[in-house]
């Protein structure tokens, strides 16, 4: 297995369990767990998916010249951020989305990201 996909593999598997963790706490201690559910599900999703789309974009610009590189960069960065914005933007106008929720599932992978960091540090 290629170690660039293992390792994208293991900080995906890592923030699905921290959003199931932060999931099942809802359900135990918030009344409306269904919306922070679906918040943690729609954040989660969108966090991977722009997760995939800096993998991409980091192995094209490597191979690219530096001004190139920025530039390709830069373009993907704002891409990503407007994705986010958007998210944020629905999360916020649907009535049936939490947007703490969202902004915790948006947030899973930098989390998971920090958490094998630490453990990491630890080996």
């Amino acid at each position: 297995m290629d170690e660039l996909f293992a390792t994208k593999l293991k900080v995906v598997r890592n923030a699905i369990f921290i959003v199931a963790t932060i999931a099942a706490l809802s359900v135990i201690f918030y009344e409306d767990w269904t919306e922070v559910v679906i918040g943690l599900s729609f954040g989660l999703l969108i966090s991977v998916l722009c997760f995939e789309l800096l993998s991409a974009s980091i192995s094209k610009a490597v191979s690219l010249d530096p001004g190139k590189a920025q530039v390709y960069a830069g373009s993907r960065y704002f891409i990503r951020l407007l994705i986010y914005a958007v998210v944020l933007l629905i999360s916020i106008k649907a009535d049936y989305i939490n947007v703490i929720g969202t902004i915790l599932g948006l947030s899973a992978i930098k989390i998971s990201i920090m958490i094998s960091g630490v453990f990491d540090g630890f080996r």
